[in-house]
């Protein structure tokens, strides 16, 4: 997940996009277009007549577009492999453009959710707490009580804390973050700290000292 500004994307500052979910829309694009038909149809034979049909062939079209029309625009997705498993088990594979012609049945029910109606499952939370420490190393002083510790979204890049702690701390010099001794890169996420890095239960703890 990131920020629509940081990815190119126009629209509001604070919008975030969810990339796993636009690519998950991307590489099922081909097998969207064939479900069209027989949407279409059985909305068709559900209506009172010709009328009934169109509008709900009109609203099945709507929803899939919804779930893969996307804001990112991804590079060719048509010759990328795809694997479908259940656990540790492969029940299909496939080049992304001919997921199309799949059984019926072998995409599971949650992608078709995603993909055709833009029903995505619960996502994690999207906000995280963390404290900032000095570095042992640093020579710098604590944060006031008050602002040792926040709660931020998990898609908040590093340089933004940054500049919240020199806002704070007189250091003199441009500061740096670290999290279980390792240096952070500015441009990493607090959500990709705590996956990669920080990698623990606990209460995530970042310290900064002088870069």
């Amino acid at each position: 997940e990131g920020y629509a500004s940081e990815l190119g994307i126009a629209g509001q500052e604070d919008f975030r996009v969810n990339l796993g979910e636009q690519l998950l829309c991307a590489l099922f694009a081909s097998w969207r277009e064939r479900q069209k038909p027989s949407r279409a149809a059985a909305n068709g034979a559900g209506g009172s007549g010709a009328g009934g049909g169109g509008a709900g062939g009109a609203n099945s079209s709507g929803a899939g577009s919804d779930g893969g029309g996307g804001q990112c625009a991804f590079r060719s997705l048509e010759q990328t492999p795809v694997l479908i498993c259940d656990g540790s088990v492969v029940t299909a594979r496939s080049r992304a453009s001919r997921l199309g012609d799949l059984p019926d049945g072998a995409v599971p029910s949650w992608v078709g959710q995603a993909v055709l109606h833009a029903q995505f499952s619960p996502r994690a939370p999207l906000k995280l707490s963390f404290f900032l420490q000095p570095h042992p190393a640093s020579g710098l002083p604590l944060l006031p009580p008050d602002c040792n510790k926040l709660a931020a979204a998990t898609a908040l890049r590093l340089d933004k804390v940054i500049a919240y702690v020199e806002e704070r701390v007189p250091s003199g010099k441009p500061l740096a973050l670290f999290a279980s001794g390792k240096p952070l890169a500015p441009d990493m996420s607090l959500g990709a700290v705590r996956a990669f890095v920080w990698k623990s239960a606990d209460e995530m703890v970042l310290q900064y000292k002088q870069a």
